[in-house]
C-alpha cells in the first residue's frame, strides 16, 4: 500500500489549508517495496500451516515455544502443537532453525502455494476496483483527467492480469459514493 504523502493532516482546519489530496493505492499482488518480488512458501501436500482456533496464518509474528514443539497465535493468543512435517527446533527466544528459508517467518507479504485439496470452491476471478474523488477542486487540479487517462491505457494494453476473467469497478466520490460495475470485456493480446 502506497500513500500519496508520508503526513496526513490530523485536523481538518489543517487539511482544507494544505489542500493535498489523500488517496492510497493497494496493490495486493504487487512487488515488495524494494523491487523484489514477493517470496512464495509451500508445504507440499500438506496442509498450510494455520492456528486451530483462530485460522490465522503462520506469521513472523507468531511464537514458538518448548523447542519448537509449540507455537502461540499471535491474533487469539492460542496455543498450537506443530506438526511434525512444520518442525525445526527453536533457540530459547523462539527462533527457528530453519528461520532463513521459511519466507512465511520472516516476510510480512508470502503468497502460500495451496494444493488443489485446499480449495472448496474455484479461484475468483482478478477483480480491481479504482477509487476517483470527483469534486470539483479535483477537476479543476487535472487530478481526475489524469487517473482516468492512465487507468484507460492500462485497460487498453490488456495490462491488467487474468484476461477475460477480469473484473473492474469504479468507486466516485465526492460528497457521496455512486458505483459503476463493468465487466471488462479484454481480449487476450
Amino acid at each position: 500500500m502506497r500513500l500519496t504523502t508520508d503526513m496526513v493532516p490530523n485536523t481538518l482546519t489543517m487539511a482544507k489549508e494544505t489542500a493535498v489530496p489523500l488517496a492510497i493505492v493497494v496493490k495486493p499482488f504487487g512487488e515488495l517495496p524494494s523491487g523484489e518480488p514477493i517470496p512464495t512458501t509451500t508445504f507440499g501436500k500438506n496442509a498450510i500451516v494455520r492456528c486451530h482456533f483462530c485460522r490465522a496464518y503462520i506469521n513472523p509474528f507468531v511464537v514458538f515455544k518448548n523447542n519448537g514443539t509449540e507455537w502461540e497465535c499471535n491474533f487469539c493468543i492460542s496455543m498450537n502443537k506443530t506438526e511434525s512435517h512444520y518442525y525445526s527446533p527453536a533457540d530459547s527466544n523462539g527462533l527457528r532453525q530453519d528461520f532463513e528459508q521459511r519466507p512465511e517467518l520472516h516476510s510480512g507479504t508470502v503468497d502460500f502455494i495451496a494444493t488443489n485439496e485446499y480449495m472448496n470452491r474455484p479461484p475468483m476471478p482478478p477483480t480491481f476496483i479504482f477509487c476517483f474523488d470527483v469534486s470539483q477542486p479535483a477537476i479543476e487540479s487535472g487530478y481526475l483527467a489524469l487517473a482516468t487517462q492512465t487507468l484507460k491505457g492500462i485497460i487498453e494494453e490488456n495490462a491488467l492480469p487474468g484476461g477475460e476473467r477480469t473484473r473492474v469497478c469504479f468507486l466516485a466520490y465526492d460528497k457521496q459514493l455512486y458505483f459503476f460495475n463493468l465487466r471488462s470485456t479484454m481480449k487476450q493480446p
